[in-house]
């Protein structure tokens, strides 16, 4: 009686086991979501060191406004007037100059890749 009473308190114990999902944190969310746009401007290191000449900043500065800029985007849902305001107070940089940055890097800079691209849709 005392086997089978340890074996059903046993299976008792095992059946109420909780599993520990790990829900991730506000901070988890935005580090992964801040981790994705990096790895998306390390493929336009080129691009980024180009503007950072023109617009005479250091490379870590003009990466880190993409980077937030980007990310602003992703957490305001393609708000650009919001990104652009978060991105203003986060750098010590005009609305009018974050704007220039972005502009400039989304829309004037082309890479070998965006070049590359053009003429193979051209060959078509």
């Amino acid at each position: 009686m005392l086997k089978l009473t340890s074996f059903l308190f046993g299976l008792l114990l095992l059946g109420c086991k909780v599993q520990n999902k790990h829900v991730p944190t506000k901070d988890e969310i935005e580090k992964t979501q801040i981790d994705l746009v990096e790895n998306q401007l390390s493929y336009s290191k080129e691009k980024i060191v180009l503007l950072s000449v023109i617009k005479r900043l250091p490379y870590d500065t003009l990466f880190s406004i993409l980077r937030d800029y980007n990310f602003a985007l992703n957490v305001f849902n393609e708000d650009f007037n919001k990104a652009l305001f978060y991105t203003t107070v986060h750098h010590n940089f005009s609305k009018k100059q974050i704007a220039s940055f972005v502009f400039s890097f989304n829309y004037e800079m082309i890479s070998r890749d965006d070049i590359l691209d053009e003429t193979d849709y051209h060959d078509d």
